[in-house]
């Protein structure tokens, strides 16, 4: 899958948790993703109608944070983790860094504690996205890479 591939099917199925999705498609959208926000900042630091960008830009988020999830979830399918595990794993890592980044808590143990919560989740969630999908079907949906171990036999014809 390409970049353009996952892009089109990352917005298609933006509200879609059922089915699997490639390391292909998630890290190809993951990486647009990272570079539409950077420009969205970029654009932030310079703009001077800051107003207007804040409102542009927080739809923007909105629409890439779901897509985001979806994506996520449906990766996860595909090394055949159950929904409410992907579901909790994203949300743990996002709440945290939510919370870590704007320093909402003031008690220092407590932060620590959640700072090291939130570290170990994270490299959790990471781990199994970059894990290889389940080969042939799962209880998610059909291999979206299809048979790709016949592919490199020889092909026989059929007498």
């Amino acid at each position: 899958m390409d970049i353009y591939d996952s892009w089109s099917t990352c917005t298609k199925k933006m509200f879609t948790i059922k089915g699997r999705a490639p390391r292909s498609e998630f890290w190809w959208f993951k990486l647009l993703v990272e570079l539409i926000l950077m420009f969205v900042c970029v654009l932030f630091a310079l703009t001077l109608k800051k107003e207007l960008l804040v409102r542009c830009g927080i739809a923007c988020w909105v629409a890439l944070f779901i897509s985001t999830f979806s994506v996520s979830v449906r990766r996860l399918h595909d090394s055949n983790v159950p929904t409410p595990v992907a579901i909790l794993l994203f949300m743990v890592c996002n709440g945290m860094s939510l919370v870590l980044e704007n320093n909402l808590i003031e008690n220092e143990v407590l932060f620590n504690t959640l700072l090291i919560i939130g570290l170990a989740s994270g490299l959790c969630f990471f781990i199994l996205l970059c894990r290889k999908g389940t080969t042939g079907d799962n209880r998610y949906g059909k291999d979206p890479l299809g048979d790709i171990d016949n592919m490199n036999q020889p092909y026989k014809c059929k007498k």
